[in-house]
């Protein structure tokens, strides 16, 4: 895994070296393990690579929620700007990811994760993934 891609307010670097669909499914199982049960929200913005990546990240979700006997209703936003899905998820106080790599180039992709409304750092992430991998 590359640890490059986690950064204190989001996950992101170039796509596929340092980030990839094997990586958003990880880190979409290890959201699993903290975000509350109910509706999850998942939305993207118009790189070639944001579908893809949040498919992965889908079946993370699904296998987290198996594993942690957690009961998530995904709900796929679809294309959405970063505020639009910051606002839907704080009307609706769900948990989500928006993969996006925001301002950066466009070969480079990313998440912002949402949990209660706040932004999880990538750094989080990273540390719950770490954690579960010395069990």
């Amino acid at each position: 895994m590359n640890e490059v891609a986690f950064h204190p307010s989001d996950i992101r670097g170039h796509y596929p070296n340092e980030v990839n669909e094997e990586i958003f499914e990880m880190v979409g199982r290890t959201c699993a393990s903290v975000f509350k049960d109910g509706m999850i929200f998942v939305a993207h913005d118009g790189r070639n690579t944001s579908v893809v990546l949040e498919k992965a990240v889908i079946r993370g979700f699904e296998t987290g929620a198996k594993e942690f006997k957690k009961t998530l209703k995904v709900e796929t936003v679809g294309f959405s700007s970063t505020p639009m899905f910051y606002f839907l998820a704080g009307h609706f106080n769900s948990d989500g990811v928006m993969i996006t790599a925001s301002h950066n180039p466009k070969n480079d992709n990313g998440m912002k994760i949402i949990k209660d409304g706040k932004v999880l750092s990538g750094l989080d992430i990273l540390s719950l993934i770490q954690k579960a991998g010395k069990k």
